[in-house]
């Protein structure tokens, strides 16, 4: 059991966990939605969705993997997301 405060996740931070949850790739077990898409489909501030991921990736239920497409020069995060059973305690 995660020795996590009840208050550490906004309901904001909480409806983009489900976000990401919901659009996660079974196949692939990560998601390659943008941040940007998820701000518009949830109807907040890009800045709200940076802060959520940062907020997951320290608690250790999101790990982020950059990657290149093809001959694209840009690369993208491509987000897994960690059983809690594995995610580490935070204190």
């Amino acid at each position: 059991m995660l020795d996590r405060p009840k208050d550490e996740f906004t309901i904001a931070d909480k409806a983009i966990g489900v976000k990401i949850a919901m659009t996660t790739n079974p196949k692939q077990g990560r998601y390659s939605i943008s941040q940007a898409r998820i701000a518009k489909d949830l109807g907040l501030a890009e800045q709200t969705v940076k802060n959520a991921v940062v907020k997951f990736r320290k608690a250790g239920l999101l790990d982020i993997e950059k990657r290149k497409i093809g001959t694209n020069t840009k690369a993208f995060n491509f987000y897994r997301l960690v059983p809690v059973e594995l995610a580490m305690p935070i204190r």
